[in-house]
C-alpha cells in the first residue's frame, strides 16, 4: 500500500513539473467547444480525468469482487454446516455399525451353541424317540383292521 502511494506521488510530481514547463496557451477543439487554455491546465485536467475513470472502473471491479467474496463466504458457511451434519451422521452410523457387528457376533455364537445343543439332543435316545415310533405304528394297525 505504501509502495503504491510513493509511486503515485513520484508520478504526480513528474506530471506537475511537465505541466509547469509547458505552460503555453493552446487552442482546444472539443465537439462544439472551442477555446484557448494553458497547456498546463489541459495536461492536469487530462491526468485528473484519467485518474477519475481509473478509480471508477476499479471501484466497480472491487464491488463485483466483494459480492463474489460474500457469496463464496455464504457458500463456505453452508458447506461447513453440511460437513458438520454429515460428520455427526457418519459418527452415528459408525457407532450403529459397531453395535450391529457386536450383535451379529453374539447371534452367531448363540446360533452355534444352539446347533451344538440340538446335535447333542438328537444323538441321545430318549422317551421322545419311542413315542414317535408308537405314534407312527398306530395308524398302520388301524388301516389293517379296516381292510
Amino acid at each position: 500500500m505504501q509502495v503504491n502511494f510513493i509511486l503515485l506521488l513520484i508520478v504526480s510530481i513528474f506530471i506537475a513539473i511537465f505541466a509547469i514547463q509547458n505552460g503555453d496557451t493552446v487552442t482546444i477543439d472539443l465537439f462544439f467547444f472551442q477555446g484557448e487554455m494553458s497547456q498546463a491546465l489541459v495536461i492536469l485536467a487530462s491526468v485528473g480525468l484519467g485518474a477519475l475513470v481509473t478509480v471508477a472502473l476499479s471501484t466497480f471491479g472491487k464491488i463485483k469482487r466483494l459480492r463474489n467474496i460474500k457469496a463464496l463466504n455464504k457458500q463456505i458457511k453452508g458447506l461447513t454446516e453440511e460437513n458438520t451434519t454429515l460428520s455427526t451422521k457418519n459418527e452415528n452410523l459408525e457407532k450403529e455399525n459397531t453395535d450391529l457387528q457386536q450383535l451379529n457376533s453374539d447371534l452367531k455364537s448363540e446360533l452355534s451353541s444352539s446347533e451344538e445343543k440340538i446335535k447333542e439332543l438328537s444323538k441321545r435316545p430318549g422317551p421322545q424317540t419311542e413315542v414317535h415310533k408308537e405314534e407312527n405304528s398306530a395308524p398302520v394297525e388301524e388301516e389293517e383292521q379296516t381292510d
